[in-house]
């Protein structure tokens, strides 16, 4: 249940994210999974639109899609220094965006909470059962 609640969470346009969502049950415990490691940036938010206010707050930086968090550029730019290098990286046919973070798009907690009383009732079931 809670998987697929997860997956018609996942924001339009991330259909890796969504497809990447998946469950186990280990020991009598249900555990709902991404392995894609942008997934809690997608959950929480980075820069300055993280959920937990500790998000980078040196802005704006400079991101090229399909880098790594290890890549990504950790220098801060100007706003005028940012869109040049923009326009450079651009020009060298890397998809190259200024950035002030990613705000956060909830999928997984939603897709839980929403689900909690089923999941109770569930377990419940299975304990009366016993």
């Amino acid at each position: 249940m809670v998987e697929r609640s997860a997956k018609q969470k996942a924001p339009k346009g991330e259909g890796t994210l969504r497809r990447s969502i998946t469950s186990k049950v280990e020991d009598n415990q249900g555990i709902v999974f991404t392995p894609l490691f942008y997934a809690p940036y997608v959950e929480y938010g980075t820069g300055i639109y993280a959920e937990d206010g500790k998000g980078r707050q040196n802005v704006p930086w400079v991101y090229v899609e399909g880098s790594t968090k290890e890549s990504s550029s950790s220098k801060t730019y100007t706003e005028q220094e940012a869109e040049a290098a923009v326009e450079y990286l651009r020009s060298k046919g890397l998809e190259a965006y200024k950035s002030y973070g990613r705000k956060p798009e909830p999928f997984m907690r939603p897709a839980l909470y929403e689900n909690r009383e089923k999941i109770l009732e569930l377990i419940k079931g299975e304990l009366l059962n016993d």
